[in-house]
């Protein structure tokens, strides 16, 4: 009866309140070896949860009264972590985090998600993390940032899932576009920065950039490719199978069938028409073999 009248919880509430928003002030969440700002909010969550009263009542009543305390205790951390956690959070997130170091952030959730209630993290992925996310990838410069955009957006996806970072990724689709319209297929790079993006992307997304920037320039390289069976170059062809992993199977044999294969059956039978040595025809079409991928 004392504990219900005089309003323990409420009472400890405002003590506690007036302490711990002077103790954050000089919180800051980037040094994650600071463990004290952690283990003052468990000793909080542990003092409510401690202040449910034990009485040798009827047990219904007992149970009753103890659940409607331990409903008051969690609206009352609820409300600590509203006026003084959250806001600090947010704060760092707005004005501090660098979306280009994810650990911190990650670090941080991880931390925290087993004694912050679901909802605030909920609250914090959909209105700021995923918004800050998206503000560094408008401005990521595909050709001059060095560190390349999927070590800082991959990490992620466990935890805000595709559909959160979709917007992202829709961005990121489009600037890749714009920085290949003047690649040229003996620039490997551009096989580096995409081959992260295909499990990610949707289907759409992925052919839109492997129609507009890749294939039609691999494509140019294999036609105009010289077949020569006394001088040959395969750098062409080298440059179109190093794709073999990154681009679909099916678009690399439609290339093949239409830029290659046309050229090099017109030289075979030019040169079987001068009756050359049979072993130089079967060497060099044995060689083409072997180069060719199986696949293709």
């Amino acid at each position: 009866l004392l504990y219900e009248t005089c309003h323990i919880q409420e009472l400890s509430a405002k003590i506690i309140l007036a302490k711990v928003k002077k103790d954050f002030i000089n919180w800051q969440i980037s040094k994650t070896i600071e463990n004290r700002y952690y283990e003052l909010m468990q000793q909080i969550y542990s003092f409510f949860q401690n202040t449910i009263p034990k009485k040798n009542e009827r047990k219904a009543d007992a149970l009753q009264k103890e659940d409607k305390s331990g409903e008051r205790s969690e609206i009352i951390f609820l409300m600590i972590v509203d006026e003084v956690w959250l806001p600090s959070v947010i704060s760092y997130i707005l004005n501090e985090w660098n979306p280009k170091e994810p650990e911190v952030m990650l670090d941080f959730c991880d931390k925290w998600k087993g004694l912050i209630n679901k909802s605030v993290f909920e609250l914090l992925y959909t209105n700021f993390i995923t918004p800050k996310i998206l503000e560094g990838v408008n401005l990521w410069n595909p050709c001059g940032d060095p560190i390349p955009i999927h070590l800082w957006i991959h990490p992620w996806l466990p935890l805000l899932g595709i559909t959160r970072l979709t917007p992202s990724i829709s961005v990121i689709a489009e600037k890749l576009i714009s920085a290949l319209q003047d690649w040229s297929p003996e620039d490997e790079s551009a096989k580096l920065l995409l081959s992260p993006w295909k499990p990610v992307m949707n289907e759409r997304m992925w052919n839109n950039i492997m129609n507009r920037c890749i294939i039609p320039k691999l494509s140019f390289v294999v036609k105009n490719m010289d077949i020569n069976p006394a001088n040959q170059s395969i750098e062409q062809l080298k440059e179109l199978f190093n794709w073999i992993d990154v681009l679909n199977t099916i678009d690399i044999i439609q290339i093949m069938r239409s830029y290659f294969f046309p050229k090099w059956l017109s030289v075979l039978d030019a040169w079987i028409q001068k009756k050359p040595d049979k072993k130089e025809v079967y060497v060099w079409y044995t060689g083409w073999k072997k180069f060719i991928p199986p696949a293709i």
